[in-house]
């Protein structure tokens, strides 16, 4: 970094390059971040697999809708949902908040990889 400042003659030169430093090493880790999950999962379902984002237990309590979006979006394209139908006013557990979510009848960790076409992902979620 020195070498973009070696004609600033002002007093404050290492600080403007340790700025500069710090604002490469922040853009740069940004920007993996940003990219890397979304051409391996791009990657990933070109081959038609399916990888999981979350684990099963971290989907508890969410939407159910949203999380049969966001499987598919994952590459799982047998995604069945069943209504509980245990709710009476919906006070304490919200309506339509998923109460476990499995993939071929198991839990699931983050990162595993399913074939997304024969896999069936299963959502019991509260209803009344």
């Amino acid at each position: 970094m020195e070498y973009l400042f070696k004609n600033y003659q002002g007093s404050d030169k290492y600080k403007k390059v340790q700025f500069a430093r710090i604002g490469v090493i922040v853009f740069t880790c940004f920007f993996c971040i940003l990219f890397r999950e979304i051409d391996y999962y791009k990657a990933l379902n070109s081959e038609n697999l399916a990888v999981t984002v979350l684990n099963s237990t971290d989907y508890k309590g969410k939407n159910y809708s949203e999380a049969s979006q966001e499987m598919r979006a994952c590459g799982f394209k047998n995604i069945k949902t069943k209504a509980l139908g245990d709710l009476l006013t919906g006070w304490i557990t919200k309506e339509n908040t998923i109460e476990s979510i499995t993939i071929d009848g198991n839990s699931f960790a983050k990162g595993k990889i399913y074939d997304g076409s024969k896999s069936i992902v299963l959502i019991k979620y509260h209803s009344k």
